[in-house]
């Protein structure tokens, strides 16, 4: 459920430095640039480890080292997204004889179903897609197949695709 990436602006450029302008998480997949990101005057940049990030008189300077070397990248601003991790240790899972994952989320099958008999979850605590609108459709249908029969599947096919940041970027 970790992803990291920087996102710099500068008067003219969004620079985006990370491992790919990753949003997403661990083993769910990765949102990649669109090609029309360089018609906006986007320039992304990858394959980079991050060193520090510095004040300066007009912003931000963000050292990254790619190939070996240092670089320095200028900006106006900068944003940095972490991931999330799951609050559940106070659920008293292991006491309920409900499964976790290496990374603290709740297991659960395509129909919302935790390990154990009747319990069903949704939200960021299962791990799955890190969407409000996702949540909310899992939500919607742990609560239909808890009451009527585990008919329904989860399905990411068409999946939306939103970021949110305070204060707002842009």
């Amino acid at each position: 459920m970790r992803s990291r990436s920087a996102l710099l602006r500068d008067p003219n450029t969004w620079n985006c430095a990370g491992n790919d302008w990753a949003f997403g998480a661990g083993g769910q997949g990765r949102l990649r640039p669109h090609p029309y990101l360089a018609d906006e005057g986007i320039k992304v940049v990858g394959g980079l480890t991050y060193e520090s990030v510095r004040r300066t008189e007009n912003g931000v300077a963000l050292t990254v080292v790619r190939d070996g070397r240092p670089e320095t990248l200028a900006a106006e601003q900068i944003l940095v997204a972490t991931g999330r991790a799951p609050n559940t240790e106070s659920l008293g899972l292991a006491e309920a004889e409900i499964a976790r994952t290496p990374a603290d989320t709740i297991v659960v099958d395509d129909r919302m179903r935790t390990s154990k008999v009747g319990v069903y979850v949704a939200g960021d605590v299962t791990g799955k897609d890190q969407f409000v609108y996702m949540a909310a459709y899992g939500a919607k249908l742990a609560a239909k197949n808890a009451l009527n029969g585990d008919s329904l599947r989860y399905d990411n096919s068409a999946m939306p695709a939103v970021v949110f940041t305070d204060p707002q970027v842009g």
